[in-house]
């Protein structure tokens, strides 16, 4: 879960190997890595390779609790598999990490990570639970970048940090239900979701016992999600509402300050945070095709921006007892997935507060046989 940093600072150029190859036995897996190394006096990299095939998984004691045929029919799973069908999958990728330092008090890094996984399927909406025909998780693809800048003593700053990134997910969602039926129609939802990110800090010590540190980020969040629905008897197309709307956007942001003060050295520190975030929301109706002389969801949007933070407290009052205090307060704005998810899910059916407005639609006491409390359907708000 910790990236690898390159090594350098050496007298002489020096390479580096890495190899390990490895087998599982619960899912018949294969796999392997490869990393090779280069360091010299300022410039350190690597550039890492990876593959593996994970087998059909055996269930617990030859038998899966949690199966189609014994949900529905109350048969033991064992009468059609002992492996779990359709669980394995093929996954490979690289990943390069390049450092240099132009001078004792610069560093430039960057790193770039690809990552591809193929053939899997959710063996729960299948045999493993729904009992749906098709339920693939195709072309699942990770690209994720940054560059940043790292300098010390700039200005009255201690140092500074600059740092761009780039996320970009895909994967595209295939899906026939219909009870068992080869003729049901078959859904596709492609989704991929890119982010332009921004960050930059600056950190100063006060003094001989207070730590300071301030900066901000900034991050622009677009989908593509085309989605269609065939039919597998006709092969007729027709153009559907994706999960998330095609081209809606999020943009987040804040800025923060933190401080870390040791009032009286090794027996009391204090430290302390406070960030204003805000975001912005946007799904654009005039984008949405028209099928049947509808459009597939309407224009969406939300603006919203508050505080959070936290103070803490470490008291020392012995060698062996210590007390410690921490009071926070946490703010979690929507998703884009929280605002823009529409229709049958896995948390039930969902529908736009607008749609449900214009309805007259109220929020009901329970998820299942719920009772009106009265209150009108409003937009989704922030956590607090």
């Amino acid at each position: 879960m910790v990236s690898k940093t390159p090594a350098y600072g050496f007298d002489a150029p020096e390479f580096h190997g890495e190899f390990n190859p490895l087998f599982g036995t619960a899912d018949r897996s294969v796999g392997t890595s490869a990393l090779l190394s280069y360091g010299t006096r300022r410039f350190g990299g690597f550039v890492s390779v990876n593959g593996r095939r994970i087998g059909d998984v055996r269930t617990a004691d030859g038998v899966d609790t949690h199966s189609a045929v014994t949900r529905f029919l109350g048969l033991p799973s064992t009468i059609l598999y002992d492996v779990n069908p359709g669980t394995g999958f093929q996954q490979y990728g690289f990943a390069s990490k390049l450092a240099y330092s132009p001078s004792d008090d610069q560093q430039i890094t960057f790193f770039y990570q690809r990552s591809q996984q193929d053939g899997g399927k959710r063996f729960d909406q299948m045999l493993g639970g729904d009992g749906n025909l098709i339920a693939d998780l195709r072309n699942l693809m990770l690209d994720f970048g940054y560059l940043r800048y790292v300098k010390r003593n700039v200005g009255p700053f201690d140092s500074l940090s600059l740092t761009g990134s780039y996320n970009s997910q895909r994967e595209e969602r295939v899906n026939q239900g219909g009870q068992g039926n080869p003729a049901g129609d078959i859904t596709h939802q492609y989704e991929r979701t890119s982010t332009w990110g921004t960050s930059a800090f600056l950190d100063k010590r006060v003094g001989r016992n207070n730590t300071l540190l301030f900066g901000g980020d900034f991050y622009r969040e677009k989908i593509n999600s085309p989605a269609f629905i065939r039919n597998p008897v006709s092969n007729a197309v027709t153009i559907s509402r994706p999960r998330v709307p095609d081209d809606a956007t999020f943009v987040s942001g804040g800025v923060f300050i933190q401080d870390v003060w040791e009032a009286i050295p090794t027996r009391l520190r204090i430290t302390g945070a406070l960030r204003y975030s805000g975001m912005s929301y946007k799904a654009n109706g005039s984008k949405s095709p028209i099928v049947a002389g509808r459009q597939l969801w309407v224009s969406d949007s939300l603006k919203t921006s508050d505080l959070s933070g936290r103070i803490g407290a470490v008291i020392r009052a012995t060698d062996e007892l210590r007390f410690a205090f921490n009071y926070s307060r946490g703010f979690r704005y929507p998703s884009m997935t929280d605002l823009g998810t529409l229709g049958l899910t896995g948390d039930g059916f969902e529908v736009d507060h607008i749609t449900a407005g214009a309805y007259g639609g109220t929020i009901g006491t329970t998820a299942a046989s719920a009772i009106s409390t009265g209150l009108p359907v409003a937009q989704q708000e922030s956590e607090l």
